[in-house]
């Protein structure tokens, strides 16, 4: 049996606009918690473990938009033009790449961060020149490889798909484990996209796969995981202190492997999205990489008026601080869409 590609539509799916929104918030939260995990880390306080929690129920955002892209991507036309293709990427890409970046970049120069041009040309070629940056980096490597991985998909069987996804996960999560274990040798962001072919290629396989039915289970089960993740990197810290973070909460460790997994599986079952849902995440979802590469100004700049999750205790202040700085990068986002030089800075 081999999976036929979907093939591209004018429509836009929502559970697809579903998933990116979620995913967009997410990592709203995600950042967010951690800083209560960073900043408070004590084992023995109830507010730690608070951002311990939301810390590790939203680890599956990021490996969600690699999904989602493999899901897109490789299910389009295989015959399509190598070079159109890649022109059609960099058109998307580079704009954002490089505003964002430049934008960064002057953010910490005015935060008093010490920049040489020596730091700067180093923190590009390892594909950080900010935090949350290291994604837009990551995923020109998938964009370069998409149009083999086209050919080898279409032309895999189900069960050669799942070989090569089992396979590539067990890899990644064994280089991942060893890295945070004993650390490795820094790399460029020309290679940091290999350990996220195994999401990539996933996406696409769960996307076009026929059964819709309820998975319900599939909630229960990241939930659980999260729940899991949690518990390990509590017990991990005592041992290990920060490390801990290293381990728990790499994106390919095996338990968010499972739960990003299943939250994708969960989010493409379309009977979850009403009519009245689907109006609500017509306007974001086109905007969700502003609201991905925007938000942590927000975080910065609510932080400077005193605005951070310790505001009230973090079971209220995460919630509270992630809300405002979802609704305040979606709205600016929003309004940047709306000026069409700086369009391409915020949709993707």
């Amino acid at each position: 049996m081999r999976l036929t590609s979907i093939p591209e539509v004018q429509n836009r799916d929502f559970r697809i606009d579903l998933l990116r929104v979620a995913g967009s918030f997410a990592v709203v939260v995600l950042h967010v918690s951690a800083r209560v995990v960073i900043t408070s880390p004590d084992v023995h306080s109830s507010a730690w473990w608070i951002g311990n929690l939301f810390d590790s129920l939203s680890r599956w955002s990021v490996p969600l938009f690699v999904m989602v892209s493999g899901a897109l991507l490789l299910s389009r036309n295989v015959e399509e033009d190598i070079f159109s293709f890649y022109r059609r990427r960099a058109t998307k890409l580079l704009p954002p790449l490089v505003f964002w970046t430049a934008f960064y970049l002057l953010i910490q120069h005015i935060g008093g961060h010490t920049l040489t041009p020596t730091a700067v040309v180093k923190s590009i070629i390892m594909g950080s020149p900010f935090s949350h940056l290291w994604y837009l980096y990551m995923i020109s490597g998938l964009y370069l490889i998409t149009p083999f991985l086209r050919h080898i998909v279409t032309a895999s069987s189900t069960r050669e798909l799942l070989i090569f996804i089992t396979g590539t996960f067990t890899i990644a999560a064994i280089e991942s484990s060893y890295s945070s274990f004993w650390g490795c040798l820094s790399t460029t962001f020309l290679s940091s996209f290999l350990p996220y072919v195994a999401y990539f290629v996933t996406g696409y396989y769960l996307y076009n796969l026929s059964d819709r039915t309820s998975r319900i289970n599939d909630l229960l089960i990241a939930v659980f995981a999260g729940f899991l993740l949690a518990s390990g990197t509590g017990g991990l810290f005592i041992l290990m202190g920060p490390k801990s973070w290293d381990v728990m909460y790499s994106y390919l460790n095996p338990i968010v492997i499972v739960m990003s997994l299943c939250v994708f599986r969960f989010g493409l079952n379309s009977q979850f999205l009403s009519s009245t849902t689907t109006k609500l995440l017509g306007p974001i979802a086109p905007i969700t990489l502003g609201i991905y590469v925007i938000h942590p100004f927000f975080l910065i700049a609510l932080g400077r008026f005193g605005l951070t999750p310790f505001l009230h205790h973090p079971i209220i202040g995460i919630p509270l601080i992630s809300l405002t700085v979802f609704i305040l990068s979606a709205t600016s986002s929003r309004l940047l869409a709306a000026i069409p030089f700086l369009r391409a800075m915020v949709k993707g």
